[in-house]
C-alpha cells in the first residue's frame, strides 16, 4: 500500500492491514509519502517540486524493497488507532448538513467550460451536470478536492483552499487518459 500525503494520513495504515487481512490478502509493506499540501496552505512551486521529486524517490526505494522481500507494514499500534478513529469522527463531521451547507464547493460558470472533468472525477458522484448545463455540486461532498485540483479552468472553488490556491500534480488530461 502505498499513502500520499501532504503530511498527515489519518492513522489508515494499521486498519488499512486489518480490513486486507479480513478479505483474505497478505499484506506485505505500506509506505507513506509526503507530497504537497492542497488545502489550508499551499506552498510556492519550487517547494512543491522538490516534495513532488523526494516522493517519487521513496515510491522508487519502495517498489525495490517490495522486489527484494524487503518491505515492511508499519504501525504504532495504540497510536495509529487513536489517530484512526480521531480522523473518522472528523470526517463524520464533513456529513453533518450544517458542513455541507458551510463548505459548501461551487463552480464560477464564467470560468467553467462545461467539460465534464468534475463529474467524471468526482469519486462519490456528488456532481451532476445536465446537458448543456453548468456543475450543480450536490451535500454528499467528502472533500476529497479531485474537482478543484483538476479543473482546467481552476472554475470550482472550495472555501478551505488556502486563498483560492491549488496545487495539481498532474494536469486533468493526463489524469484521465
Amino acid at each position: 500500500m502505498v499513502d500520499t500525503l501532504a503530511g498527515f494520513s489519518g492513522g489508515i495504515i494499521g486498519p488499512m492491514y486489518e480490513i486486507l487481512k479480513k478479505k483474505g490478502y497478505n499484506p506485505i509493506g505500506a509506505k507513506e509519502i509526503i507530497m504537497p499540501p492542497n488545502v489550508f496552505y499551499v506552498q510556492d512551486e519550487e517547494t512543491c517540486l522538490k516534495k513532488v521529486k523526494k516522493g517519487l524517490h521513496k515510491a522508487e526505494e519502495y517498489a525495490m524493497d517490495i522486489i527484494n522481500g524487503k518491505s515492511k507494514w508499519g504501525r504504532v499500534p495504540l497510536l495509529s488507532d487513536a489517530v484512526y478513529y480521531t480522523s473518522i469522527m472528523s470526517l463524520k463531521l464533513t456529513e453533518t448538513d450544517l458542513n455541507q451547507k458551510l463548505f459548501h464547493l461551487k463552480t464560477n460558470n464564467e470560468e467553467c467550460r462545461k467539460c465534464k472533468i468534475c463529474v467524471k472525477l468526482c469519486p462519490v458522484d456528488n456532481i451532476k451536470m445536465k446537458e448543456e448545463e453548468y456543475p450543480d455540486h450536490g451535500y454528499d461532498c467528502q472533500y476529497c478536492l479531485r474537482c478543484t485540483s483538476f479543473c482546467p479552468r481552476m472554475a470550482i472553488h472550495c472555501p478551505i483552499n488556502y486563498r483560492g490556491k491549488t496545487y495539481r500534480a498532474v494536469k486533468a488530461k493526463d489524469f484521465l487518459n
